[in-house]
């Protein structure tokens, strides 16, 4: 019992400083309150939008004391910002801005706004050319890589290519997501010496079965086939063959005919 007569009086000082403790961390909260949890806003939006509203007193002032990028002000309780925002010119996906809740007596607190900007695909894929030319030896074997054509997006990845069908005789794509230009089938200079290929990039694979925005960019290629010397001499007339990567033409020989009795001038 003694004991416990002891304890007792500190016990109720150390509950009246939790008391006062709490009491000061609940005026505190109740100066200045912000909704929990990031806000997100996609780019590309109207200017003058609203961020977050603020809960406070009519007594509480706010202002904005950390500033990214200059975009936040205050109206009332309500934290608007600026301008249209870009993410590609942005330094961060995330922005933080600073709020300071002011009322005459108290403490100031300073409040945090996390936002979060959405990327938007609002930018083509681009080649870094119009046009390309490709030299290709005509013994170059079948699945080989002759090229690699890529774009770049500064919004999407993976890109999606294709040859247009009409151009892709002789050559075909690596993978989709791949521009590399192999071989498809035999080249052989004396049937083709030049190949015009039309390459297609698209930042959506099934863009026009959404309603999601895509952008297709397209480049032209010139192959020029080069001739190797595959062949020995021929004697016409002959019968073309392949041996190998070889060609041979097999000539059945020569006949003509002579007169014995006849005397020439010449040979």
């Amino acid at each position: 019992m003694e004991l416990k007569s002891k304890r007792k009086p500190v016990d109720v000082l150390l509950g009246c400083v939790v008391a006062v403790c709490f009491s000061a961390v609940c005026s505190a909260q109740r100066l200045c309150t912000v909704p929990p949890g990031p806000v997100t806003i996609p780019e590309n939006n109207t200017a003058d939008v609203q961020v977050v509203k603020i809960i406070c007193g009519n007594d509480v002032s706010l202002t904005v004391t950390v500033n990214p990028e200059d975009l936040f002000y205050i109206v009332g309780t309500v934290l608007m910002l600026k301008k249209g925002l870009d993410y590609e010119s942005l330094p961060s996906a995330t922005l933080v801005a600073w709020v300071q809740c002011s009322r005459a007596g108290s403490r100031s607190v300073n409040e945090s706004v996390e936002v979060l900007v959405g990327n938007v695909n609002d930018n083509p894929p681009n080649f870094a050319q119009n046009h390309y030319l490709l030299d290709v030896n005509e013994l170059t074997p079948v699945n080989s890589s002759v090229g690699l054509i890529e774009a770049t997006d500064v919004d999407s990845e993976p890109l999606y290519y294709r040859l247009e069908p009409a151009t892709d005789k002789y050559f075909r794509l690596e993978h989709i997501n791949t521009p590399k230009i192999l071989v498809k089938s035999i080249l052989d200079y004396d049937v083709v010496q030049k190949i015009s290929l039309v390459l297609h990039v698209q930042d959506t694979l099934n863009g026009s079965a959404t309603n999601e925005p895509f952008f297709t960019s397209v480049a032209t290629i010139t192959v020029h086939v080069k001739d190797v010397d595959n062949r020995p001499p021929w004697f016409q007339p002959c019968l073309r063959t392949n041996l190998g990567i070889a060609k041979l033409c097999v000539s059945s020989g020569y006949r003509g005919k002579v007169n014995l009795t006849e005397k020439e001038a010449s040979v």
